[in-house]
């Protein structure tokens, strides 16, 4: 098999690996925005209840390179502490706020559980399980098709050289068969010349 069909076999295989990450990137990015917005017309039952703040924490997790924060509060429902879910970073004032001046805050009761704001209740339940996972699918299709776009830029110049490189040897052999073979003389060219002279 010559360099060049070799060369090509790997830049087909290549575009069908970028065929199929785009499809699939396509594919989840519309399910993403399909399953967002039947998560927006969805109706949500939930009861709207007053809360004491209890306290107010500000986790840090430290990574290699970062570090991510994340508030933790816990308020104070029907006289037990209870954890409050979907709490954004951006309203730690106001929870600390109502910490420090004893005043309630409207929180959002549903399936036994406390959240901030309706659209953390929104990110609940097998729906959001669903976008979530196709979230996953949808990045890591997006980084398939990246590498799958440089690696066919790649392959498609390596087959360019190759199908050169290929012409180049051809061009050679076919030069090599027009030139004639050498005379072959003999080795001891004195010795040929005496017994010659002998006869």
């Amino acid at each position: 098999m010559k360099r060049s069909e070799e060369k090509h076999k790997i830049a087909k295989q290549w575009m069908k690996m970028l065929a199929v990450s785009a499809l699939v990137f396509l594919i989840t990015l519309i399910g993403l925005f399909v399953m967002g917005k039947i998560s927006q017309k969805r109706e949500i039952s939930y009861n709207e209840v007053s809360v004491s703040v209890k306290d107010v924490n500000e986790v840090k997790k430290h990574h290699r390179h970062n570090t991510i924060s994340r508030l933790e509060v816990n308020v104070v429902f029907q006289g037990d502490t209870v954890k409050l879910h979907g709490v954004n970073m951006e309203d730690r004032q106001k929870y600390r706020e109502a910490l420090d001046s004893h005043t309630d805050i409207t929180v959002y009761e549903h399936g036994n559980r406390l959240y901030a704001n309706v659209d953390a209740i929104r990110g609940t339940g097998a729906l959001a399980t669903i976008m979530y996972l196709f979230w996953i699918v949808c990045i890591l299709s997006f980084s398939s098709t990246f590498m799958s776009v440089a690696m066919c830029i790649k392959s498609i110049f390596l087959y360019k050289r190759a199908v050169a490189e290929d012409a180049d040897e051809e061009k050679r052999a076919a030069t090599a068969k027009r030139i004639s073979p050498p005379i072959k003389r003999p080795k001891n060219i004195p010795n040929a010349i005496k017994e010659s002279r002998k006869e």
